[in-house]
């Protein structure tokens, strides 16, 4: 994907300044100058995660998840030949998977690095970015115009944000009148063997973890995951309830998803700690779950199952 003339895609309506007359890195369109991280001011704080890069997804970085790959599918219904919004868009698990089926899409991050992972994933899958935008963008000041999308989705966004409604309000902004709001909720799974060994090494380590950083004054840092996103969107949007049948079962080690996350600060609540006292915690961690667990503690597995997939979809009924 190089730098192009942007409008001739998306049009002259969508962008509040022209993609292509900002700076362009590594194909992906400056339009937000905020710092990756804001956890500490008096206004607006978030978390993004520039930080983190490949240890998000772990070893399914570069795979186009089934679950993803059908819900795109419904994603799709709503699009049709308009323009998707997909707001903290990351590694691109839903962003390569909506460009395979040709979606228009403006894929926006705070980070970077995590869309240039996206850009890798969809190389090694080999699906086209021609219909794509790649925007360095700030959820709580989204650089499009009023009235310019058809759809978004902002998958796991909202609880990294002081002030999630303000997220909210500016999704409502850019929405087209009959535009909607996607959200995605996974129907609780069951698991099955070695869940009871897994459970125990993977909270051996965050509380060994944690027992750590608090003996030194820190803690973990929670901004809005008790938020009410369906109370707050009932306020502004009309509602529809769909459910995507779906069953998927799979077997996770702790090497696997959860260790690599844990050690490059992975989970939101990490994010404020500093770098030094963070790989203090972590080795102090390991060692201790090193001392209570065999040696193969690191190839305990959790088997999982990925009910059905609950579907939200918040519609802007007024212009």
């Amino acid at each position: 994907m190089v730098t192009r003339d942007v409008l001739g895609l998306f049009g002259t309506n969508t962008f509040k300044i022209n993609p292509s007359e900002t700076e362009c890195v590594n194909s992906i369109y400056q339009m937000s100058d905020m710092p990756n991280l804001v956890i500490d001011s008096e206004g607006d704080n978030y978390i993004g995660y520039e930080h983190i890069g490949e240890a998000y997804s772990g070893k399914n970085r570069l795979v186009m998840l089934p679950q993803y790959v059908e819900t795109s599918k419904l994603i799709a219904e709503y699009v049709k030949d308009g323009v998707l919004l997909d707001l903290g868009c990351g590694d691109g698990m839903y962003t390569v998977p909506c460009a395979k089926l040709g979606m228009k899409i403006i894929a926006g991050d705070i980070s970077n690095r995590m869309m240039s992972l996206l850009m890798e994933s969809a190389a090694v899958n080999s699906v086209s970015l021609d219909n794509v935008v790649l925007c360095r963008m700030n959820a709580l000041d989204i650089p499009l115009k009023d009235g310019s999308v058809d759809c978004v989705i902002a998958n796991n966004l909202l609880h990294l944000i002081s002030n999630p409604e303000k997220v909210v309000d500016e999704i409502y902004r850019v929405l087209k009148k009959g535009g909607v709001f996607i959200c995605f909720d996974d129907a609780p799974g069951k698991g099955s063997h070695d869940n009871t060994d897994y459970e125990k090494a993977v909270g051996e380590v965050y509380g060994r973890y944690w027992e750590y950083l608090g003996n030194l004054g820190i803690k973990g840092r929670r901004y809005s995951w008790k938020f009410d996103r369906n109370g707050y969107c009932e306020t502004k949007f009309s509602k529809e309830e769909r459910t995507i049948k779906w069953h998927l079962e799979g077997v996770e080690k702790v090497e696997d998803f959860f260790l690599p996350r844990f050690s490059a600060r992975g989970f939101s609540d990490q994010t404020a700690v500093p770098e030094k006292e963070h790989k203090e915690a972590v080795q102090y961690a390991i060692e201790a779950a090193d001392k209570r667990f065999d040696d193969d503690w690191r190839k305990y597995s959790v088997s999982y199952t990925i009910g059905d997939i609950l579907v939200t979809v918040f519609k802007k009924d007024k212009s």
